[in-house]
């Protein structure tokens, strides 16, 4: 009963330069297809399932505003459309040229796994996937950040383009997901404490960034007269994911990084790689 306990906080941010093309075919935009088909469609199909199955979740999301206005764009959905159901095309030919049982269980695995991406993004997304973020914030599941405009670069963004910054995101997340955020993420730059005089006008009453340089505490105050609290990430925690001896990266089940004279499809064991368990 006395013992101490830990809390973590799981928030995904992302940014994507302006990539959208206007002609018929979707080329220059596949940085942007491979970023939501790999990351923010899973994402998505992770936390409606377990919506679905019960279970009490909650995460922080923050995208900014040059990625949100992609994700609304018309051209955009479509050309990332096509972009699935080639990704689905390609899976089946996969399956029909593998010859190991090995490499038909991959195909196999990648064909369904394709399937279901589609399956979610034409009947949950109806082609838009600000649809389900919508309907998860709504729900609770989802927390909306606000994220800068652009990423900021000490000595040229002065206080009045920072505020700027912010308000924009405020703007397009507000816009575009259907609430206001009042917690701001800031923590891919370095972020001057004088600064969080600039988020009392715009309501933001937190901020996530990085302000000790060796916290002992994630939970601190963002300024000296304590009205805007921040939370700082966990270097150590980031450390440990991505460590190669004990991280993720590092784990026996994860896949082997291709070379010469290793195959695409090897576990760091030596054995099949199985992406079931990694």
């Amino acid at each position: 009963e006395s013992a101490a306990q830990g809390a973590v906080m799981i928030v995904f941010h992302g940014h994507v330069p302006f990539v959208r093309q206007p002609q018929r075919e979707f080329r220059g935009e596949e940085p942007l297809h491979r970023l939501i088909s790999e990351s923010y469609l899973p994402l998505l199909m992770g936390l409606t399932d377990l919506v679905k199955q019960g279970h009490r979740v909650k995460v922080g999301l923050a995208l900014s505003p040059i990625l949100l206005e992609q994700l609304a764009d018309p051209v955009v959905q479509k050309h990332l459309w096509e972009s699935i159901t080639a990704r689905l095309s390609a899976a089946k030919e996969r399956l029909a040229r593998a010859q190991s049982d090995h490499e038909r269980y991959l195909a196999q695995f990648y064909l369904q796994q394709e399937m279901h991406a589609l399956g979610y993004f034409e009947k949950t997304c109806k082609r838009n996937l600000l649809i389900p973020i919508r309907d998860l914030i709504a729900q609770g599941v989802i927390e909306p950040l606000v994220h800068t405009a652009t990423y900021v670069v000490p000595g040229i963004h002065d206080r009045g383009a920072l505020r700027v910054q912010y308000e924009v995101g405020q703007l397009a997340a507000a816009f575009h997901c259907g609430r206001r955020p009042t917690v701001a993420w800031a923590a891919d730059e370095p972020f001057d404490p004088t600064s969080a005089s600039l988020l009392e006008p715009l309501g933001i009453n937190g901020i996530i960034a990085n302000i000790a340089p060796d916290p002992e505490s994630a939970y601190v105050w963002a300024n000296s007269d304590k009205t805007r609290w921040c939370i700082q990430p966990s270097r150590r925690l980031a450390q440990h994911l991505t460590w190669e001896e004990w991280g993720y990266p590092g784990d026996l089940v994860y896949r082997e990084p291709v070379s010469a004279d290793k195959g695409i499809d090897s576990a760091r064991s030596g054995a099949p790689y199985d992406p079931f368990y990694a």
